[in-house]
């Protein structure tokens, strides 16, 4: 079991220790039964060590072949496709950045290259945003750790982002709905923002959505897992189609719910477009996520218990739905209980 730069091991009743110095290996028993003790007992001998002036040696890997190692431990993980994309997309451009420093090897990389990095991002997105990208830069180096590449991961002594809002989500009002179903009327967006609006789907969701995920009959809407797309959870479900979607929905096609000329909608396109558009008709802090909240909000503010609200929204536990619970403060499904 790798601890740092050295290697611990359960043999009979005691763990064993293994670690490199200058080049060679020394091992030894810790004489201890429990593996905390046993990690007491060889970080002492490493420091030790390190006040006599032995050269400890840790294995080194360049920083292309963590991601890689990384990736596919992340892979059995049940993760969606779309999120294994991003994720490997986002460590890949801190790979770039390091190289275009000179820095190759992981055991290089030191806390000031991630503050400048972090500094860097937030000139071009928002704090949320680059809360996510450090986040995952950081699960990288914890695999490290993880590995022995390094002894620390040197992010843990990150300064936190300021400036990010914890459970306020902006959501738009039944007249704020108005305007910006005005404001994408006629477009390639209409229909896509109608059926955000009502169902909640995420933007991958619906630019997937297809005719046959559509059970008119029993007026019912599938998001299903398929061939070059899968769910953030890789979980399908299935939710009511509100009647406000049925004149769109009850019309016989095939294919893409809502193609772009033909062709799948391009995510950061449609995000871009929407965006533009609602700014034009007098509504800021909007995007196509909330559309997703919005969902959500009123779900809950008009009574549908937070259970069903969950299942509709695929949350992964109904604490992602919890956080809108200051939406209806009112509701005290404690007083039902008759004792």
């Amino acid at each position: 079991m790798t601890q740092g730069p050295y290697k611990l091991k359960k043999q009979g009743k005691f763990w064993h220790y293994t670690i490199h110095i200058n080049g060679q290996r020394k091992r030894g028993s810790t004489k201890a039964t429990s593996r905390e003790l046993a990690i007491q007992y060889v970080n002492k001998i490493h420091n030790d060590l390190y006040q006599r002036g032995h050269l400890l040696s840790i294995p080194k890997i360049l920083i292309s072949d963590l991601i890689n190692k990384h990736m596919e431990r992340s892979k059995i993980k049940n993760l969606s496709e779309g999120w294994l994309y991003t994720k490997e997309l986002t460590l890949v451009n801190f790979m770039n950045y390091l190289h275009n420093k000179g820095i190759k090897e992981v055991h290089l990389v030191k806390l000031g290259d991630f503050q400048e990095y972090m500094s860097l991002q937030l000139k071009k997105n928002k704090p949320v945003t680059v809360k996510n990208i450090m986040k995952v830069i950081k699960a990288l180096m914890n695999d490290a750790c993880r590995l022995g590449y390094i002894q620390k991961n040197p992010m843990s002594d990150l300064p936190q982002i300021d400036g990010i809002k914890k459970n306020k989500k902006r959501f738009l009002s039944k007249k704020e709905i108005g305007i910006a179903l005005n404001a994408v009327n006629g477009t390639y967006l209409e229909n896509f923002v109608l059926t955000a609006i009502y169902t909640g789907l995420r933007r991958r969701e619906l630019i997937h959505l297809e005719f046959s995920d559509i059970d008119f009959g029993k007026k019912l809407l599938y998001v299903k897992n398929k061939e070059g797309f899968q769910t953030k959870s890789r979980k399908e479900r299935v939710l009511p189609l509100h009647k406000k979607l049925w004149p769109f929905f009850k019309k016989k096609r095939e294919g893409l719910c809502f193609p772009y000329d033909g062709r799948t909608i391009q995510e950061d396109t449609a995000s871009r477009n929407f965006k533009s558009m609602v700014v034009a008709a007098g509504l800021n802090n909007v995007g196509l996520h909330t559309l997703r909240h919005t969902f959500v909000s009123h779900c809950l503010m008009d009574g549908i218990d937070i259970w069903t609200v969950s299942r509709y929204a695929g949350h992964s536990s109904t604490y992602m739905t919890e956080l809108y619970g200051h939406l209806c403060p009112n509701r005290r499904e404690i007083d039902k209980l008759k004792l």
